[in-house]
């Protein structure tokens, strides 16, 4: 039997999918009944974005575009979270920051804490208690968003500079009490 690669999210109950399976079997006159039960974990995303001009952020970006050897460039972070299917909780979203990138400080949030600086592993840490099983799908996704200011060096001339590196985000799906883990 094939089950469903995902399960639709159109309203605020849509949580909590529990697939069910009974069989019966018969030998002659002896009847056997079996039933099964499995929870459906959820799915939490994040999406990563970056940007230098970013006005609706209310951070304020400068420096050149592009980015110069020796000369600061500042851009903003963005990590959007959504999920789908169950309530998760001790949500946790990190990044480390590229050689020739620094935090400036300046981070803020739609939902709960803002993201931090850990300067003894260089990545910058965002912090959720609880996120329900629709937010993000239905209505709009939570937001982070940090500040960072990029130092291109020499090396780097005619590259691209990576700013961030991989994002990612670690979560207990209350549902199933297992861990969920994705990265982008």
């Amino acid at each position: 039997m094939r089950v469903k690669d995902s399960y639709p999210t159109r309203r605020l109950g849509d949580k909590n999918f529990l697939i069910k399976v009974s069989a019966e079997g018969r030998l002659g006159k002896d009847v056997s009944l079996a039933e099964l039960e499995t929870k459906v974990g959820g799915q939490v995303k994040v999406l990563a974005k970056g940007y230098f001009r970013d006005a609706a952020s209310g951070i304020l970006n400068q420096g050149v575009l592009p980015p110069k050897v020796g000369q600061e460039t500042f851009f903003t972070i963005h990590w959007l979270l959504s999920n789908y299917g169950t309530d998760v909780n001790n949500i946790k979203v990190s990044a480390p920051l590229m050689a020739g990138v620094r935090f400036t400080g300046n981070a803020k949030s739609s939902f709960g804490s803002s993201p931090v600086y850990d300067q003894l592993n260089n990545i910058i840490i965002w912090k959720v208690d609880r996120l329900l099983a629709t937010q993000g799908v239905i209505d709009q996704p939570l937001e982070a968003v940090f500040q960072i200011a990029a130092m291109p060096t020499n090396d780097l001339v005619g590259q691209y500079m990576p700013l961030v590196g991989e994002t990612r985000l670690v979560a207990t799906d209350e549902f199933t009490g297992k861990e969920v883990s994705t990265i982008v």
